[in-house]
Formats: C-alpha cells, sequence, structure tokens
C-alpha cells in the first residue's frame, strides 16, 4: 500500500498532526535530537544532529510505503511542537503490524496531555485510515509517563527485553506493548 503523506490533516481541539515539509526540518524539529532531556528516554541522541540529517531522514520517510510520520502542531498558533509515526508497516502471516513512537520536543507543552492526545489520534488514524491490525511500541522501562499513556490509551505490556539497547554506557531494558484493533 502506498502511504500518501503529502496530504494528511487530523484536526482536535487544541492540535493536529500533519504531514510535515522541508521548512518543518529546518526548523526546530532536528534540534530536539541534541537535546538530552528530550532523547532521555529514546534510542536517539547518541550522535549528533543536523538539518541535513533531519533532511535525509524527512526524504525516506516521505516516500516510503512503510512509514507514516506526521507532525503535531498545536493548534492556537501552528507551532511544530512533536513528531508521532508508524513505523516499519508490515505483514506478518496475514496481520498488518506498525511501530508506533512520539516525541514533544518543544519542552514548554510538556505535561499539557498533547502528547495523550496525539497517541490517541497515530493509533486511531493507523487503524481506521492505514488498516493496520497491531500496533506495538518499545517504551523504556524507567519512562513511567509514556507508560502511564499507553495504558490510558489502551496497550498492553507484552513483553520485557531486558538489556535491549545501550545508551550513555548503560545497558536500558525495554517494554514492548501492543495495541490490537477492535473488529
Amino acid at each position: 500500500m502506498k502511504i500518501n503523506n503529502n496530504q494528511i490533516n487530523i484536526q482536535d481541539k487544541e492540535i493536529s498532526l500533519k504531514t510535515l515539509n522541508q521548512q518543518d526540518v529546518v526548523g526546530r524539529w532536528w534540534q530536539w535530537f541534541n537535546d538530552k532531556e528530550v532523547t532521555k528516554y529514546m534510542n536517539k541522541g547518541h550522535y549528533r544532529n543536523t538539518p541535513e540529517k533531519q533532511l535525509d531522514f524527512f526524504n525516506k520517510v516521505k516516500n516510503s510505503n512503510q512509514d507514516c510520520v506526521l507532525g503535531i502542531f498545536y493548534n492556537k498558533n501552528n507551532i511544530h511542537i512533536g513528531t508521532t509515526a508508524i513505523h516499519n508497516i508490515r505483514n506478518e502471516s496475514g496481520i498488518k503490524k506498525g511501530n508506533f513512537g512520539i516525541i514533544i520536543g518543544e519542552k514548554f507543552f510538556w505535561g499539557k496531555g498533547y502528547g495523550t492526545q496525539a497517541w490517541k489520534m497515530m493509533t486511531n488514524f493507523a487503524f481506521n485510515t492505514l488498516d493496520i491490525n497491531v500496533i506495538e511500541t518499545k517504551v523504556f522501562s524507567s519512562n513511567e509517563s509514556s507508560l502511564k499513556v499507553a495504558k490510558k490509551v489502551g496497550f498492553e505490556q507484552k513483553k520485557l527485553i531486558e538489556n535491549d539497547i545501550t545508551k550513555d554506557g548503560k545497558k536500558i531494558d525495554r517494554i514492548v506493548l501492543e495495541l490490537k484493533k477492535n473488529v
């Protein structure tokens, strides 16, 4: 299935999920991945990010059949505050799956419920428009906020992967969570 990443605009009261463009790349998006506080619970931030690296990523996912990456925008002034995605869309034994990810890069917008709302909006879009059956995500076991949001949205814990990745010289456990489409 070809994902039309060119015209997506999902509106809610306070935020929208929209197709990203090159202006978003050279805005603050690329800088979020250089902020240790923003990337604390992500398998990111190992190497310095640049506008060129972010543009390469943008061009890759823009033309991908396996990724749908959308910007999270604050409606009041159309500020790009984060990004959410379904990556690695695939078919496993007749079941269409994808991997969920999210970042609220603008710290002023943390703790206001926008991440939870974006999480709900993206999972609904994945089920209803991308026709995905199962959404998976991996969350650092120490990331209590994301685990709380995942459970609030309906994700169920499937397994713990001990020492899944290394970040800043430390082994990190991650929890695999899953949400199935209601049929």
